[in-house]
C-alpha cells in the first residue's frame, strides 16, 4: 500500500465545482525506542509521542437544514504519516509531507475544480504549504479556531481573565457567527501593529 501510494497519481476528474483539502498534525504514542534522543514537551525535556500529520480532501456539495455546506457522505479521503513539513529557501525540493498532499490533492482532481478552499487553524506551517502547493486555494480559518486567535487577542488587550477581556472577546466571537466581517477587522485595527487586510475572493 506505502508503494503505492508514493507511485500513483493520476489525475482523477470529479463532478464538484468546489473542493476542499486540510491538513493538521497530532501527537501520537510511541514505543520508548522510537523516541530516543527526541526532544520533547514532558517537564524533563523528554519526548511520548511522535507528530503525525494528515491530509485530507472532500466535497461538500450537500446542504444541512440551515443551508450551511456539510461534508458529502463517503467524499472524503485521507493520507497521514510521520513525515517533516519543513520548508526553507535551501530545500532542493519539497519535503516529504508536501509531496503526500500534492499526490493526494492530484488524485482527488482538486487542482481541476474551479474553487479550490484550504480551510486551517491558522498555524503558520499550514499558510506556508497551502501557498506554496496549492496557489489558487481560499485559505479560510476555522471558526474554533478564529474565536480561539481572538481571545488570546481579548487577553493581551484587557490582560487575561479580566471581565473587559472577556467582554471584548464574546462581542467578537458574536461578529463572526454572524458574518460582519468587516465590523470584526474594525474593532481589531486599533490594536495591530501592522494593520489588517482584508482579500476577498
Amino acid at each position: 500500500m506505502a508503494a503505492d501510494e508514493l507511485a500513483w497519481a493520476e489525475e482523477q476528474p470529479n463532478s464538484s465545482d468546489t473542493m476542499y483539502a486540510g491538513v493538521d498534525g497530532t501527537g501520537v504514542p510511541m514505543r520508548p525506542n522510537e523516541l530516543d534522543g527526541r526532544p520533547g514537551k514532558q517537564a524533563d525535556g523528554t519526548a511520548k509521542t511522535r507528530e503525525v500529520k494528515e491530509c485530507v480532501v472532500w466535497t461538500a456539495d450537500s446542504r444541512d437544514r440551515k443551508g450551511h455546506p456539510v461534508k458529502d457522505k463517503g467524499s472524503a479521503t485521507y493520507s497521514a504519516a510521520i513525515e517533516s513539513c519543513a520548508w526553507n529557501d535551501t530545500c532542493s525540493e519539497m519535503p516529504p509531507f508536501a509531496q503526500r498532499v500534492v499526490r493526494e490533492l492530484t488524485r482527488r482532481g482538486f487542482f481541476l475544480a474551479k474553487r479550490q478552499v484550504f480551510p486551517g487553524d491558522g498555524a503558520p506551517w499550514i499558510w506556508n504549504l497551502a501557498t506554496m502547493i496549492a496557489t489558487e486555494a481560499i485559505q479560510i480559518i476555522d471558526v474554533y479556531h478564529a474565536k480561539e486567535h481572538l481571545s488570546h487577542l481579548a487577553d493581551v488587550i484587557y490582560r487575561p481573565g479580566t471581565d473587559l477581556a472577556k467582554k471584548w472577546a464574546a462581542d467578537r466571537h458574536d461578529a463572526l457567527e454572524a458574518g460582519l466581517l468587516d465590523a470584526l477587522l474594525e474593532s481589531i485595527r486599533p490594536h495591530s501593529l501592522h494593520g489588517i487586510r482584508r482579500f476577498s475572493g
